[in-house]
């Protein structure tokens, strides 16, 4: 699963290739945020990203939204995210 999904971002994804990916991880610079998530806009695999990042507890911005976000839908609709340890196999 994980592996198709790389595969799947390499291929199609919008920010494969952005020239500073840093900033999808940048929690120190607030500003960058709105940029960041504005730049989700039109990719091919926004939906994708998002579904893998809302069953993660992963960090940074996924499919235009940002981790904060994405915990406020996880309590909303009792989404418990799955560790990486658990789905490789080996919790």
């Amino acid at each position: 699963m994980i592996d198709s999904f790389f595969e799947l971002v390499r291929d199609n994804a919008k920010c494969y290739n952005h020239p500073n990916p840093d900033e999808f991880f940048d929690y120190e610079n607030n500003s960058t945020k709105p940029k960041v998530v504005k730049f989700c806009d039109g990719c091919k695999l926004r939906t994708e990203c998002f579904d893998y990042a809302i069953i993660r507890d992963v960090y940074g911005v996924w499919g235009g939204t940002t981790r904060n976000q994405r915990k406020i839908i996880q309590k909303h609709y009792k989404i418990k995210p799955i560790t990486l340890k658990k789905e490789i196999g080996i919790e």
